[in-house]
């Protein structure tokens, strides 16, 4: 049984409730689904984001098939630039974002 009483069975690690006992819920036990809800978003949306800086600096810095075990140092030197400079961009967006955040609750 999972902490809602539901026995556990062949549903690929997911909770199925009735609609009886989604209905008795307390405000904790919602809270707590919104919680986990919001965290398991917010884990999807670091991946896409990664799978979004991957592709992007793969497409910018290999432009042909790979001759070695491993990337040439141009390649090497072009993804690190690529990388670091996706991630400042980033930081600096999420950073005026807070401010104006900030800034409206003033």
């Amino acid at each position: 049984m999972n902490p809602f009483g539901v026995p556990e069975g062949d549903n690929d690690g997911k909770v199925v409730l009735t609609q009886e006992q989604f209905n008795s819920l307390n405000q904790t036990d919602l809270d707590e689904i919104h919680r986990i809800a919001a965290e398991n978003r917010q884990r999807s949306a670091v991946t896409q984001y990664l799978h979004d800086l991957t592709r992007r600096s793969w497409d910018k810095c290999i432009v042909g098939p790979i001759k070695s075990e491993g990337l040439e140092s141009k390649e090497e030197a072009c993804l690190k630039n690529c990388v670091g400079r996706f991630l400042e961009g980033h930081f600096i967006v999420l950073n005026n974002l807070k401010n104006i955040k900030y800034a409206s609750k003033s």
